[in-house]
């Protein structure tokens, strides 16, 4: 686990033999259960997963998922910095 930019990040790295080892039970659900509490990516091979509350988001290496009250965005890594101060100007 590392703090990125302030929070928490728990990075999951898949064995691409058994790429969908990550969602089966129990780790599914521990996943879902933290992802309340800190950021969770899930790389298995090139694909790359935000795991959310609510939604399991893939993305590229070039992008970035931020959390936001109404759900998530994917927005390019280049515009995060600017996105999240757009974000948390409007709340």
């Amino acid at each position: 686990m590392v703090r990125v930019r302030g929070e928490l990040l728990l990075v999951v790295n898949v064995d691409p033999g058994f790429p969908g080892a990550w969602r089966k039970s129990p780790y599914y659900e521990q996943f879902k259960t933290f992802s309340r509490y800190f950021a969770i990516e899930v790389s298995v091979g090139e694909r790359r997963y935000a795991i959310l509350p609510t939604d399991d988001v893939e993305f590229r290496d070039d992008e970035m998922v931020i959390r936001t009250a109404g759900g998530h965005l994917v927005v390019p890594a280049e515009d995060a910095a600017q996105t999240l101060k757009a974000i948390n100007g409007a709340i």
